[in-house]
């Protein structure tokens, strides 16, 4: 996995929300389907925080995706863009399923 330069948090790190006492959209997870969405990986938290909402992929080289979401922090006028990079293959191999393992 990568941490894109001038980013706030990576992959796996902790996002400091502030003080909101919201438990849901708290974790941003990912899975890949190798097969066109037959089968899905176990999802892959990528990151966590308060509040993470309206989060985007977009793939800016074969195998590398760049991820996008809002941080909420004190209030919903505070957003706070999240931006970070990870490897199509990480995500495969730590998600792999049962019967692929």
């Amino acid at each position: 996995m990568h941490r894109t330069e001038g980013i706030e948090k990576s992959v796996t790190g902790r996002v400091d929300g502030g003080d909101l006492n919201m438990s849901l959209r708290d974790t941003l997870s990912m899975a890949i389907s190798a097969d066109d969405g037959k089968s899905w990986t176990k999802p892959v938290e990528l990151t966590r925080a308060v509040q993470l909402s309206y989060p985007f992929v977009l793939e800016i080289s074969p195998g590398l995706l760049l991820c996008h979401c809002q941080l909420v922090q004190s209030g919903w006028n505070d957003l706070k863009p999240v931006l970070f990079c990870v490897e199509e293959q990480t995500l495969v191999q730590e998600g792999a399923t049962e019967d692929q393992e």
